[in-house]
């Protein structure tokens, strides 16, 4: 079967789940076979602010050194990762920061449109208050906004610092907003799946038709950790009590999909099934730091623990087919040890 032909069949599966991160992963690794050396990436994800305002309980920023704890890119460094990587298709501005507070933001997003490449983000939701952040917002392709509870008491308790009243009314006035303009913007609401709010998840449904939003997105937490870390086994005792309710997860997505379908909204979701012999984060995308690691991920993105050198130290070029990247895909090709992503998602 042609790629494209096999790209069109994985895109009808894309509503399945699970289904279609296997299948997406076996299309990529038909497109582009997984070698040692690779061809440079079509895909960047770009840290362009650790500045946040919000204290979420499912992020590892609170476990930055000080010296990282509000650092962000500038216009002139942002243009020199585009200009190290010409091959750039779509960009990713979202590390462990609310992108919306980088400083000079609008600058680095004429640089991108310049470019012509796909920007997308996440955000906490807490800006759109004000039309400066609303009009930001309006210029990317996608924008999430994270979205954990809908119960205002405990989105309060996970996403700490957030009202979940105000961000309700922020997503609407987004939404809102993008249909008076005509943006082409989708805007996603997104929700780390636990055991402390699995049961929530058909509320969404309901809540998405009220903002007017485009799509859900359901991911089960992950373990943001490596065992290198002394966060690590708290954070893997969490995870595994939420793995427990992973079929009622499941369950509970379908019902969140019934619901929205006659509403034209998608439902994505992403399970923790074991990701080291499908990844392809290490082989056709890369993640940047705010102050220029490039690391495996964007989910075990702290560069003291594993990094392949600084972009803006360094030639692109030459880190990415470099010994340590060289050697970090061969571990994930033969189903060796690499010591990041053995256990990943856990």
């Amino acid at each position: 079967m042609a790629p494209n032909k096999i790209h069109r069949a994985i895109r009808r599966l894309k509503t399945n789940g699970n289904i279609y991160s296997v299948a997406e992963g076996a299309y990529h690794e038909f497109t582009h076979p997984k070698k040692p050396t690779m061809p440079l990436p079509e895909n960047a994800q770009i840290e362009i602010t650790t500045l946040c305002n919000f204290r979420c309980i499912t992020c590892s920023r609170l476990s930055l050194p000080p010296n990282r704890l509000a650092v962000s890119l500038t216009p002139d460094k942002f243009e020199r990762i585009l200009n190290a990587i010409p091959t750039l298709k779509t960009v990713k501005l979202q590390g462990l920061g609310e992108p919306l507070m980088t400083p000079q933001l609008q600058e680095i997003l004429d640089i991108a449109k310049r470019r012509k490449v796909k920007l997308y983000t996440i955000s906490n939701g807490s800006l759109f208050h004000s039309d400066k952040y609303i009009n930001l917002a309006l210029q990317f392709d996608g924008l999430s906004v994270s979205f954990d509870s809908t119960n205002p008491d405990m989105f309060a308790k996970i996403r700490v610092g957030g009202n979940f009243n105000k961000i309700v009314e922020n997503i609407t006035k987004l939404t809102a907003a993008k249909r008076v303009s005509k943006s082409k913007l989708q805007v996603s609401i997104g929700m780390v799946a636990t055991h402390l709010n699995y049961m929530q998840i058909p509320e969404l449904a309901s809540l998405a038709i009220t903002m007017g939003v485009d799509k859900v997105g359901v991911i089960e937490v992950e373990n943001w950790y490596t065992s290198q870390e002394k966060e690590y086994a708290e954070s893997v005792e969490f995870v595994q009590q939420s793995r427990q309710r992973g079929a009622e997860m499941l369950a509970n997505v379908s019902k969140l999909r019934s619901a929205l379908k006659p509403h034209k909204i998608e439902v994505g979701f992403t399970d923790s099934h074991k990701r080291m012999e499908s990844c392809t984060w290490t082989f056709d995308s890369v993640f940047i730091t705010a102050d220029g690691y490039l690391t495996s991920c964007c989910i075990r993105m702290n560069p003291d623990i594993n990094n392949f050198g600084n972009v803006f130290d360094t030639d692109f070029k030459t880190l990415w087919n470099g010994e340590k990247y060289r050697a970090f895909r061969a571990a994930m090709i033969g189903g060796g040890s690499n010591g990041v992503c053995d256990n990943c998602p856990d």
